[in-house]
């Protein structure tokens, strides 16, 4: 039997929309208001960003895909250290850069995602890339990589974001206090851990601290072409 004085409690003291702001017929919740806060997708708009090197790791195997991608990175931020060189879009928007500044070696190394999504995809613009995967070959690869590395909560996506923060560290894109840095070899071994946990929830609060706040416009058309294409070429699963 429910009192009234258990009912009293259970109703909250203020009006549930308080704080809300109507926009003709939208409410929009106080914390979308609060200034200088970017909200971000980590599917939708961080994925298409950073799939590329999870290609390199399953083609290299986790130890060896991990050291070629961030040392790629890593030459790419001796070029220039503006350019977010993470980002799939801004790779390829500087593609004539890249071609001429990095060496045929490293390129070698890691043209294997840049060519499979040349062939997918529209919108990359990567002439030094090659490979002899067919068109039916490279939609393939790039569906079992979507599957593999779109869940954050997981070893393979938090696997490919501390690639891209070890870059970064290798780098001094970003510098960490004394005893401050995650322990990235617990996500790669260690899984399932106390420790991996820990790791992964730093990993993912400093994904959150650049990813929102460094996306241009030609990234957000870089996301749309990779999710719209992804959508043409999948069947339908029953």
């Amino acid at each position: 039997m429910t009192t009234d004085n258990a009912r009293d409690r259970s109703l909250p003291k203020y009006k549930i929309l308080d704080g809300h702001k109507r926009t003709k017929k939208k409410l929009i919740p106080p914390i979308v208001g609060i200034p200088q806060t970017n909200f971000v997708s980590t599917i939708d708009t961080i994925v298409p960003e950073i799939i590329w090197i999870g290609i390199l790791l399953d083609h290299y195997g986790t130890r060896d895909g991990i050291n070629i991608a961030a040392k790629f990175m890593q030459s790419l931020w001796e070029i220039d250290k503006k350019i977010n060189w993470y980002r799939f879009s801004e790779i390829c928007n500087n593609s004539s850069m890249v071609a001429e500044a990095i060496d045929d070696e490293v390129l070698r190394e890691v043209e294997l995602p840049f060519y499979i999504f040349s062939q997918v995809y529209p919108w990359p613009d990567v002439k030094w890339a090659s490979g002899v995967e067919t068109l039916e070959e490279a939609q393939v690869r790039v569906e079992q990589t979507v599957q593999n590395y779109s869940n954050r909560f997981e070893q393979p996506y938090l696997t490919i974001l501390s690639v891209v923060i070890y870059a970064m560290g290798l780098s001094d894109k970003m510098k960490f206090a004394h005893e401050t840095l995650p322990n990235i070899e617990a996500i790669v071994n260690d899984w399932g851990t106390d420790e991996a946990e820990m790791a992964s929830c730093s990993i993912r609060a400093m994904s959150l601290a650049f990813f929102p706040m460094d996306m241009t416009d030609q990234s957000l058309d870089w996301c749309k072409c990779f999710w719209r294409t992804n959508y043409q070429i999948s069947g339908c699963v029953l």
